[in-house]
């Protein structure tokens, strides 16, 4: 197994609790991430969901800000969608 770190499941992992192999970081589900709590491969930043994620709590792949959903955003917030609706309840006499 060659984990250095504690109670993990795969090779090489020299943080604890990662499934996966080669993660140098805490928590991780996937392989060769050096940040923690990823979810994916190859991210060096924390929370992320996906592949490469350099930023902090990004969804996608080769994001480089923080907070953004997609892939190769660079900024933070970006890759969001939303809409606005008005719903008027009439009232009863």
């Amino acid at each position: 197994m060659f984990n250095t770190g504690l109670l993990n499941t795969g090779v090489g992992n020299a943080g604890s609790y990662n499934s996966g192999s080669f993660n140098v970081g805490a928590s991780n589900t996937g392989s060769w991430n050096a940040g923690d709590t990823n979810t994916g491969w190859f991210n060096p930043g924390n929370l992320n969901t996906g592949i490469a994620n350099t930023g902090d709590v990004n969804t996608g792949g080769f994001n480089q800000g923080n907070l953004n959903n997609g892939f190769f955003w660079r900024g933070d917030g970006q890759g969001h969608a939303g809409f606005d609706y008005t719903l008027t309840i009439p009232q009863s006499h």
